[in-house]
């Protein structure tokens, strides 16, 4: 299995194995590698990759030069998802996709979690415990840059983010997250990288909030845009209003330059519903390039998350430990991105056509 020094499986090969040398008779990356292409192939959770094993054992114990007569077993692989470290694995990931993707200068990057429905405990309770996985998205290519997972009840999103952003080589870009991620430690970080960024203003930061209303109906607006769609009976009108930050938000919020005013206006069987979005960002744009870049924010739940939940059925899977679940979550990234920077934007069909297919799908991960 010789892989070039940058390819998906030449960098996996670097991540740290934590099982005991004593009775381990499978080396790392030939597991990881095999879950990847169960993953590719459509076969979800430990029954459906134990499944594409069975089907398809003797190629891959050829192809990956695995050097033993038989294939891992199920219990090898749910150790190894259970064990292995998640930031490594997610790093590997990142630096895997990053040269792929060639990310512009003030690229759009959207930021958000999605909880594991599978892995909640606590159906009763007010507070549920589940896995929740933070990814920031390059909506222009369709691919997850780079993920971290987190328990609901052991740490925050917003404090996940943080470390997440923390931890890449990112500069130059914009970043979008709700409202959640308007906290003035998040802006601290992102500015002190050398990054930008728009983020969603609600209640949560009632002060905040209002000074920005204040501002939208006092001032004037710099720039305006409309946009208008017919889709599915569905009659939309987007207007968004750009306005200079005031001071009073410049010396408490770092490097805050715009106001951005988002009304929804929808009409869908003569029942009419409108909608007001304020977001708060460092940087200072036409308003049509913020309406771009503001609706590019909903790719991450369009065209990631329900893809994972729909085509690859991330919720349906019913494991619940927060590593294996984490680490599952991670890879089905991966295999979007592996599809995608190869041409095939959708992954149903990519699953249908090339699923099973060995060395076609080790090529993807070069």
């Amino acid at each position: 299995m010789q892989q070039n020094k940058n390819s998906l499986i030449t960098l996996l090969s670097k991540v740290k194995d934590n099982r005991r040398s004593c009775g381990k008779r499978h080396e790392l990356i030939h597991i990881l590698v095999i879950v990847i292409l169960a993953t590719m192939s459509g076969y979800e959770g430990y029954r459906g990759i134990e499944s594409f094993i069975d089907r398809y054992e003797k190629e891959l114990i050829s192809l990956l030069n695995t050097g033993r007569k038989e294939a891992p077993s199920l219990s090898t692989v749910r150790r190894v998802l259970m064990g292995i470290d998640f930031n490594q694995l997610s790093f590997a990931f990142y630096k895997w996709i990053k040269p792929k993707v060639n990310l512009r200068k003030s690229e759009w990057l959207n930021c958000d979690g999605k909880g594991i429905k599978g892995t909640v405990t606590g159906y009763n309770h007010k507070y549920q415990n589940f896995v929740n996985v933070v990814s920031i998205y390059c909506s222009r290519m369709g691919v997850a840059l780079a993920a971290k997972a987190m328990n609901n009840k052991e740490t925050s999103e917003i404090i996940v983010l943080r470390e997440l952003i923390e931890s890449l080589d990112l500069k130059g870009v914009i970043l979008t997250a709700d409202a959640i991620h308007c906290q003035k430690k998040t802006i601290a970080l992102i500015t002190k990288q050398g990054n930008d960024y728009v983020l969603k203003v609600k209640k949560n930061q009632k002060l905040l909030l209002k000074k920005m209303q204040a501002a939208v109906e006092t001032q004037q607006a710099g720039d305006m845009h409309l946009d208008k769609e017919m889709n599915r009976g569905r009659y939309e009108e987007r207007q968004v209003e750009v306005y200079n930050a005031p001071s009073t938000l410049i010396n408490q919020w770092e490097n805050a330059k715009s106001i951005i005013y988002v009304k929804r206006t929808s009409i869908r069987k003569d029942i009419k519903t409108s909608t007001e979005s304020f977001y708060l960002s460092s940087i200072k744009l036409s308003a049509k390039k913020m309406a771009v870049g503001i609706r590019s924010h909903w790719s991450i739940e369009n065209q990631l998350h329900y893809v994972k939940d729909v085509v690859t059925r991330e919720d349906a899977v019913r494991i619940k430990q927060t590593n294996a679940a984490g680490v599952l979550a991670l890879i089905r990234n991966g295999i979007l991105n592996a599809y995608r920077i190869n041409g095939h934007w959708s992954i149903k069909s990519a699953i249908r056509k090339y699923g099973g297919n060995i060395p076609f799908l080790l090529k993807l991960l070069e």
